[in-house]
């Protein structure tokens, strides 16, 4: 009952978190379509400046941080997650740190938090430095089998970290770890 009660909690979270990533991107003009991350005016969805993300498709949706420019701008490739500053003053992106991570899935972070979130295809959630990608913790989702870990949500007050794996089961952990 209470790994039901869990799985749907999570999946109301993953929703929630799409939904904010959306429109936060789209407010803040930075979105990431196939392997380019693009800079656009919301206004007027202009493509203001457009970067190549470096390492393949972009796993998901970038996210930015930072409540004015310059922004922190964090996505997934196939084999890294990568953090750019974008300034919109000066129309540059600006590559800041690249971090290996097997099979990352889409990150998750907060503004004025510390920390990113990312899952992997080595059955862990790993705990990356915003401003380094110094990948200092991570936890493992015991699946008794080599798992994949998918996207994470973040529930900023019990301060967990939600996840799910390819074996159709849900964790909880608790941030940061």
């Amino acid at each position: 009952m209470r790994a039901v009660k869990l799985a749907k909690v999570a999946a109301q979270a993953e929703r929630l978190r799409v939904q904010a990533l959306v429109r936060r991107q789209v407010r803040r003009g930075v979105i990431g379509v196939a392997g380019t991350i693009f800079a656009i005016n919301p206004a007027t969805a202009a493509t203001l400046k457009s970067v190549a993300g470096g390492d393949g498709a972009i796993i998901s949706f970038p996210i930015v941080l930072g409540l004015t420019s310059p922004y922190t701008v964090i996505f997934s490739g196939q084999t890294a997650v990568h953090a750019m500053k974008y300034d919109k003053t000066a129309n540059m992106f600006t590559s800041l740190w690249s971090t290996t991570i097997s099979g990352p899935s889409a990150p998750i972070g907060v503004t004025g938090g510390s920390k990113v979130y990312v899952g992997s295809a080595d059955g862990k959630i790993h705990e990356l430095d915003a401003v380094t990608g110094v990948d200092g913790k991570q936890r493992t989702a015991n699946t008794g089998q080599p798992g994949i870990v998918g996207d994470p949500s973040l529930d900023l007050v019990l301060s967990r970290v939600y996840i799910s794996t390819n074996d159709q089961r849900a964790y909880a952990f608790a941030f940061p770890f």
